[in-house]
């Protein structure tokens, strides 16, 4: 189950039938009791540009200059720094990547058609 507060407008979830939903507005956001968080998975990050690197729990996506990364420790993803590891939370979702993009860059993370 998601937070209400955890979601904004433009992100991904499954509705209670296994359905891709876009988060389109706050009517949407009221139905959390209905929507089930996406797992990262391999497929996620690629149809986000987020590309695995030579190392296969390594992840980056380059935008304007910017580089965003991921790494895959244990059954969480963390965001990555030239410093190393961020301190936070374990990244499990769609949609927690897509608000750190978000909140790193002001821009929203595109999906590539399929």
């Amino acid at each position: 189950m998601i937070k209400s507060k955890d979601l904004r407008i433009g992100n991904y979830v499954f509705d209670n039938m296994g359905g891709l939903l876009k988060i389109e507005g706050i009517s949407d956001v009221s139905l959390t009791g209905h929507l089930l968080p996406i797992p990262i998975t391999l497929e996620w990050l690629n149809r986000f540009h987020i590309k695995n690197t030579d190392d296969p729990n390594k992840f980056i996506h380059h935008w304007k200059g910017f580089y965003f990364k991921l790494e895959k420790v244990g059954n969480g993803y963390f965001l990555k720094s030239s410093a190393g590891t961020v301190e936070s939370k374990p990244l499990n979702y769609v949609h927690q990547v897509q608000n750190l993009y978000h909140a790193l860059t002001g821009v929203e993370l595109e999906l590539k058609p399929e």
